[in-house]
């Protein structure tokens, strides 16, 4: 996107779009080259907690590492491809509901879920993510909603 279109996006669900993609691909080469994470860590997982705490400051919002990661949860599991429209789909939904593409995005996050879920790192977020009650969980089935790992809250 051009410098001029992207001003003149700036306000609305296309402009938030087109910075998360941004953001992510920023994190993605970052992590790639190893300048954030260490050696073992995906760079899709970087790339998609990196582009939701910046788009967390960007609202304004306290946050920290963790707690973005919880929020960007269910993105991390889907192909980069899918992750990276997703996450961005869910900065509109979040800033612009009225302009998300609501169905598409609870497809993307009940899919990232289900494709998380065995996975250690995904449960001790997910335990984190109901803790906070990341708006994400707001989209999923009830069944995932209950979803319980053990921990103590």
């Amino acid at each position: 996107m051009g410098w001029l279109k992207m001003l003149c996006n700036l306000n609305n669900a296309e402009g938030v779009r087109e910075a998360m993609r941004m953001s992510y691909e920023k994190h993605f080469d970052l992590a790639r080259r190893g300048q954030i994470g260490s050696s073992d860590d995906n760079p899709h997982h970087n790339a998609v907690g990196g582009a939701m705490w910046t788009r967390m400051q960007v609202r304004g919002q306290a946050t920290w590492e963790h707690l973005s990661y919880a929020e960007a949860l269910p993105f991390m599991f889907l192909d980069p491809k899918e992750g990276r429209e997703a996450v961005a789909e869910y900065a509109v939904a979040v800033e612009r509901p009225a302009e998300a593409k609501i169905g598409w995005l609870k497809q993307m996050i009940e899919k990232g879920c289900r494709a998380g879920q065995p996975q250690e790192m995904f449960r001790t977020f997910f335990t984190m993510a109901k803790l906070n009650q990341a708006s994400w969980l707001a989209l999923v089935p009830a069944e995932i909603q209950d979803w319980d790992f053990g921990f103590d809250e």
